[in-house]
């Protein structure tokens, strides 16, 4: 069996003029810029595997399926001056549109003004402003979520209730918030009428120690179509079958041990 957690590779890439031109009075990122980029790399995979456990951030020995770039970017007009840090998901087979997300990071004066440009001490600055910024609650759902575990899971015929066979060691979750799960499948419905589509079960109400028991709470087709509720009940009355293809977290919170965080020094 596969491990758990799927590896991960980290780039980082500073792509705002402003900081080449505090950094190196520069039109590219020239060699302070690089070695912050450098520089950066161990303190953020650490941040990284504290906050997303699920996934493993120590450096892989062999090319990863999963790479996630990390870019500091302008914001450009009509947004106010300022940078954003872009967090994007890339190079997965079958990744058509990378998944990336845009977080607000500094704004325009702190960029002009900050008076000390040591690359050292701005690394730190920019950890100090990137860690918070990672408890945001899209960047689950939309980036880091995306990166599947390596499990199954079962779907018995018309039941509303699974089990996810992990535990929170497993993924580094938290005791006291557990997590959900988007598990990609296929669902062969015998009708009326029949049909076979690939969906997003959504499980949520987990609980559980040796493995999470979870109740299906949506199904969502490609488009606006979503089964919940009285719906939901109908098309598991018709006891389809539920063939598993990725597990995704669709929520999660890190555990506070650093057990839970490979890569992590801290």
């Amino acid at each position: 069996m596969p491990p758990v957690r799927r590896p991960v590779a980290i780039v980082l890439s500073i792509d705002a003029p402003t900081y080449w031109d505090r950094l190196d009075q520069s039109t590219s990122c020239a060699a302070k810029c690089q070695q912050l980029q450098t520089e950066l790399a161990e303190p953020l995979r650490a941040a990284l595997a504290k906050k997303f456990a699920f996934a493993d951030w120590t450096r892989p020995t062999a090319p990863p399926a999963d790479t996630v770039l990390v870019r500091w970017v302008e914001r450009p007009p009509p947004d106010t001056p300022g940078s954003w840090v872009e967090f994007r998901l890339i190079g997965a087979a079958g990744r058509v549109h990378p998944d990336s997300l845009r977080v607000v990071f500094e704004d325009f004066g702190n960029m002009l003004d900050r008076p000390d440009w040591l690359v050292a001490h701005v690394r730190d600055q920019w950890m100090r402003r990137l860690v918070p910024l990672l408890d945001g609650a899209e960047l689950v759902p939309l980036v880091f979520g995306k990166i599947p575990v390596n499990v199954q899971v079962p779907f018995p015929r018309g039941q509303a209730r699974v089990r996810v066979p992990l535990n929170g060691t497993d993924i580094g979750a938290s005791e006291d918030v557990p997590p959900a799960f988007r598990v990609v499948a296929t669902i062969d419905d015998p009708g009326p009428p029949n049909s076979t589509a690939v969906a997003d079960v959504i499980l949520t109400g987990c609980v559980g120690t040796g493995s999470y028991v979870c109740d299906i709470s949506e199904v969502r087709y490609p488009g606006p179509k979503v089964l919940s509720g009285a719906a939901l009940a109908t098309l598991l009355s018709r006891r389809p079958g539920v063939t598993t293809k990725t597990v995704h977290l669709h929520s999660y919170s890190a555990g506070r041990s650093t057990l839970f965080a490979p890569g992590s020094d801290q």
